[in-house]
Parts: C-alpha cells; sequence; structure tokens
C-alpha cells in the first residue's frame, strides 16, 4: 500500500518491466495502481490507504481543470463553467440535475482520428463529432473496474449517462488517458474519450508542480 514513490527500488523497478511489456506508461500504472487499491479497500479513504490527502488530491485535480479551462480559452472556444451552471440553475429557481466541468455555449464540431490499427486499413481516417459538453477527470479511465457508483472511475458511465441524456452528446477528457474497452462503451453513449497522453498543447506544468509537493522522489520524478 502507498503511493508508489515509497516503494522500495526493487518493486519499482519490477513494476518498470511490467510496464515496458505491457506497452503502458508509469503514470498510467500508477493511476490504475491506484484505481485497485481503492476498488479493494472499499470501506478506505485514500488518505487511510496511504494515497494522499484529500486536499492534495482534489487541488491537484483543480488545477488539471484549469489547465483545460486555458487550453480552451486560447482556442476561443466559450464555455460555462460548472459553478456558473450551478449559479443560473438556482436562479431560475430549477432544482440542479447534472453539472459537467465545462458546458459549450454553442456545440463544437470535434475532429476524431482512427489510427489504422482501429480501422483495419493502411491509412488513418477521421470523423467530425458535435460536443455539447466537457467533463475532465485526472486519472486513467480503466475499463478493469466495475460500475459502482461509488470510486472514481466506477462512476464515469453513469454519470456519462446522465449528461448524454440531459444535454447530448460531450466528451471526457483523461489525464492519463482510458482504456480501449470504455473509450468504446463511452463512445457508444455518444460521448468521445480524449487523452492529455502527448499531447503538447495543454500545459500540465502547474499540475505537476503541485504533484511533486506531495508524490515525487526526491529528484522530481512523480509516482502518485
Amino acid at each position: 500500500r502507498g503511493m508508489l514513490h515509497t516503494q522500495p527500488k526493487f518493486r519499482l523497478r519490477d513494476i518498470r518491466a511490467s510496464c515496458k511489456r505491457n506497452h503502458i506508461g508509469i503514470d498510467q500504472a500508477c493511476s490504475l495502481r491506484r484505481h485497485y487499491m481503492s476498488h479493494l479497500n472499499r470501506f478506505r479513504t485514500k488518505e487511510a490507504l496511504g494515497l494522499g490527502t484529500d486536499t492534495d488530491i482534489k487541488e491537484s485535480a483543480r488545477l488539471f481543470e484549469v489547465a483545460i479551462a486555458e487550453f480552451l480559452e486560447r482556442k476561443g472556444i466559450a464555455y460555462v463553467g460548472e459553478n456558473e451552471q450551478i449559479q443560473r440553475t438556482r436562479e431560475l429557481g430549477q432544482p440542479v440535475r447534472a453539472t459537467p466541468d465545462f458546458m459549450m455555449a454553442e456545440p463544437v464540431a470535434l475532429r476524431v482520428r482512427r489510427p489504422p490499427q482501429e480501422t483495419n486499413s493502411q491509412s488513418d481516417y477521421s470523423y467530425t463529432a458535435t460536443i455539447h459538453w466537457i467533463e475532465v477527470k485526472m486519472f486513467y479511465g480503466a475499463s478493469t473496474i466495475p460500475t459502482d457508483n461509488r470510486s472514481a472511475v466506477g462512476c464515469v458511465v453513469p454519470k456519462m449517462i446522465k449528461y448524454v441524456n440531459t444535454y447530448g452528446p460531450g466528451a471526457i477528457v483523461f489525464m492519463q488517458g482510458c482504456g480501449e474497452r470504455l473509450a468504446a462503451e463511452l463512445e457508444e453513449l455518444g460521448v468521445m474519450a480524449l487523452s492529455c497522453v502527448g499531447n503538447m498543447e495543454i500545459d500540465l506544468e502547474p499540475v505537476y508542480r503541485h504533484q511533486r509537493t506531495w508524490c515525487a522522489v526526491v529528484h522530481g520524478t512523480i509516482l502518485p
């Protein structure tokens, strides 16, 4: 138990070797490991499991949301944030039912590219999907965590169904990427699963800077 940066060197070496064999990044593996620790210890908090304080985790998630907001603003994409959505709904005297992190001011055309291995062809192809909202998650979207309406990953599908039923198709941005099975399930619902892995246009340095204060090794490598 505990965050990976507290583990002995031989344990970290084994995990890195496993990552290489399974073609997954260490950041994604750390996130997946945290999911399973929470899933297998349903009645213990992340802090009790040695996975960081609630304050640190929430602040990292907030900074990730800020990074996505700044990206949308740089691209000239107008949106209504979650707090403003709540305020507007209450002003209208209506119950607050569904509030994604970003509600698009107007529908946005999202270009989706299919790589060759997903199309059984020699070339990529792309299509356009219209989205009305965006949700952001500072973790790896793991298809192997069952839906339970409790854990961070386990409540993703039910929440996305609620958003689609209320506002129409949207997108969810995972900081650490998303498993193919979960991505396919979300796409069937009308939700595009997007990843920040390898995306140099989204500035995640403020997130990393904060994470280095609570889940990094001495030389700065983040291993939550």
